[in-house]
């Protein structure tokens, strides 16, 4: 029972960190917009983050797979 709980409380806790990492990479794509010439728009900058993990979320899901999950997510991880 406390094994099914942890692993309830790991992936909220994985699923809010991953959005907070998007957020925040959309915020530096934002500040770092003017440095390459474009003009700084934080919405355009947040749908740049997301599309960036795309990948690398759906390749996650086949974290689901024991053995080859793993290496599956980390294909998925580099392309991104």
């Amino acid at each position: 029972h406390q094994g099914i709980v942890g692993a309830l409380i790991l992936a909220i806790l994985s699923y809010v960190l991953g959005l907070a990492g998007v957020f925040i990479l959309g915020v530096i794509i934002n500040a770092l917009a003017s440095s390459f010439g474009a003009t700084p728009n934080p919405v355009q900058a947040q749908k740049l983050a997301v599309y960036a993990y795309t990948a690398a979320w759906v390749a996650g899901i086949a974290n689901l797979i024991p053995v080859a999950g793993g290496l599956i997510a980390l294909i998925g991880a580099i392309y991104s």
